[in-house]
């Protein structure tokens, strides 16, 4: 059940961190708290391939990250860079199984589809599928005999 309403909501970032989800998409994790909640949500920013590493970066620059050095990304390290404290303004969309979904602003997220043989090979791989043998086609039925009787000659 979501915690919050649809809409803009002002949030205060309270940790940060990398994480993966059980799926083994890698991420960087916001934990946020919106103003007058008693919830805390996680916003992730993708770092899954080229083009979410280019929106992470942009956005985690926005906010005050110098873009440099993701080690620094752990406020623990040294030299590290600390988001807490930072206001920010995220949108919450309800996912289908409604749960709150914060993100920042902007269009909701399109999936684009490609063909990517290499990607289906390696899933096949991992999954051990691909590896049976393709059914053989099923014969063809004969046709019935035609009886003397249809023939018109």
């Amino acid at each position: 059940m979501p915690g919050y309403d649809e809409g803009v909501h002002s949030c205060t970032i309270v940790s940060q961190g990398f994480g993966t989800t059980k799926n083994g998409t890698e991420y960087f994790g916001l934990i946020v708290m919106p103003d007058g909640g008693q919830y805390e949500r996680e916003v992730s920013l993708w770092v899954n391939s080229e083009p979410n590493i280019e929106r992470t970066t942009s956005r985690l620059v926005s906010l005050g990250w110098d873009g440099e050095d993701w080690t620094t990304l752990n406020p623990a390290a040294e030299d590290g860079h600390s988001f807490k404290g930072v206001t920010v303004t995220l949108v919450n969309r309800h996912s289908e199984k409604g749960f709150d979904n914060f993100d920042f602003p902007g269009p909701p997220p399109t999936v684009r589809v490609g063909n990517n043989e290499d990607l289906a090979k390696k899933l096949n791989r991992l999954t051990k599928s691909g590896t049976k043998s393709k059914p053989a086609p099923a014969p063809e039925p004969e046709p019935e005999p035609i009886s003397d009787e249809e023939v018109p000659f």
